[in-house]
Parts: structure tokens; sequence; C-alpha cells
């Protein structure tokens, strides 16, 4: 749900909207609904709906791994720790 608290006459507002769906979705065309409620300044309301299609489309093998970025950058930390401590093993004298 979004307010847009006021407009002036000829005035006009872009809303946008991120929608997300679980994994479970049906690629290809679906339907959305939008619903509108209006009240000016004199207290005259309007209500309104309308539906449209929507592409809903699977991610891509590219978009899934940047959804786990943060493992990869866990994954790198640790791994870099074990290889200064393993460096550091190997050469006492590095570490005085």
């Amino acid at each position: 749900m979004r307010y847009v608290e006021s407009l002036k006459p000829g005035e006009s507002v872009s809303l946008d909207y991120m929608l997300t769906v679980d994994k479970d979705a049906t690629a290809g065309g679906q339907l959305l609904g939008l619903d509108i409620s209006f009240e000016d300044p004199q207290g005259k309301k309007f209500t309104g709906s309308a539906d449209f299609s929507m592409r809903v489309r699977t991610l891509t093998g590219e978009e899934e791994l940047r959804q786990y970025w943060y493992v990869a950058a866990i994954a790198a930390i640790i791994l870099l720790v074990i290889i200064v401590r393993a460096l550091k093993g190997k050469n006492p004298a590095a570490s005085k």
C-alpha cells in the first residue's frame, strides 16, 4: 500500500514497486490488480480498480548466486585467515 498525501491540479506522481514471489511461482503471465482510492479537498471521493498482466520469470543462475554473495565473502575471509596462519607457522621469523 502506498499513499500520496496531496497532488495539485495537473500534477502527477510515479510510484515504483518491486514485487517478489516465492520459488513455487509459475513463470509466465500473471494477473495483477490495482485498487485506487482518491479524495479531493472538497471531500469528493473516487475509487477504481484495474487489472493488468505482469511477466514472472525465474532467476538466472547468476542472479541466484548474487543472492548469496555474503557466503562467498565469509568463505574468502576464512580462507585468507587460514593461509596467513599457515604462512606464519612455516616462517617463525615472520611472527617476531
